[in-house]
């Protein structure tokens, strides 16, 4: 049975200092002592877990079942149960960005972004939507009616690619002006920030736009400002909120002077 599950220094199979499972048993400090997920709020990170034995006898059957059904939600469970099979971490992006929280500004902490993007968009939509993509606002809504409509491309629209669902933020909003003076209009509906780069001995095999980079975010902007950003895990994705960590470093000086000049 998966379970999600984390004991942090509590657990008695942790060991200090470094960031690892301790086995089948637990979870500990996923998200590092440098903190996706601070360590001091004791959140639950959302990492499903489950002995490798169990994934790999959940991965056959799946193997088998894809074999003569096509229901893409059958793929997704044998691509999940694969890596977990491997002793691979599995995250659910909605309940990372639940559970990471906001700044001041009731913005997100952390962003989420295709690999080979320069800079990530945050466009933020009512109901407390957040879309992360590589284009602006108007450009998004447009994407998606046209796709909608069957005028775009597939490539274009997965352009737009994360989309964090209803309730998860809770925007500043302020009241609107002339006809829209009964409206609360959402404040800096667009923000931006830089996205990391990926070192060379991480570099996966393939695009870089098949990856996804997970990272806190030192400062939003609306303008293009190129801030340093923190602690970047490199993902796989599975399917709109499942992914795959595949690897997390740290930014040297000279990553952050390159990335400056993007």
């Amino acid at each position: 049975m998966i379970t999600k599950k984390c004991g942090f220094e509590s657990c008695k199979n942790s060991v200090q200092g470094k960031r690892s499972f301790c086995g089948s048993k637990c979870l500990r400090k996923v998200f590092s002592k440098k903190k996706l997920i601070k360590e001091k709020k004791r959140m639950n990170a959302p990492v499903i877990i489950t002995t490798k034995e169990e994934a790999q006898k959940q991965y056959e059957t799946y193997k088998e079942i894809v074999k003569t059904r096509k229901e893409q939600y059958l793929d997704d469970l044998k691509k999940t149960y694969h890596a977990l099979s491997k002793g691979m971490k599995v995250i659910d992006i909605y309940e990372v960005f639940k559970q990471s929280g906001s700044n001041s500004e009731k913005e997100p902490k952390l962003a989420i972004a295709r690999a080979d993007w320069n800079r990530c968009i945050l466009s933020k939509f009512e109901g407390g939507i957040g879309v992360f993509s590589d284009i602006g606002k108007r450009e998004l809504v447009v994407s998606t009616w046209n796709y909608n409509r069957g005028m775009g491309t597939r490539n274009n629209y997965t352009q737009v690619d994360v989309r964090i669902p209803t309730t998860t933020f809770d925007w500043k909003t302020e009241k609107g002006e002339g006809e829209f003076e009964n409206e609360d209009i959402i404040i800096r509906q667009q923000i931006q920030t830089q996205v990391p780069i990926v070192p060379a001995h991480l570099l996966p095999k393939g695009r870089l736009d098949n990856y996804y980079i997970l990272f806190e975010v030192n400062e939003w902007t609306e303008q293009p400002v190129p801030p340093v950003a923190k602690d970047p895990y490199l993902l796989r994705r599975i399917n709109s909120n499942t992914f795959v960590i595949l690897a997390e470093w740290d930014l040297t000086e000279v990553e952050q002077a390159i990335m400056r000049g993007l």
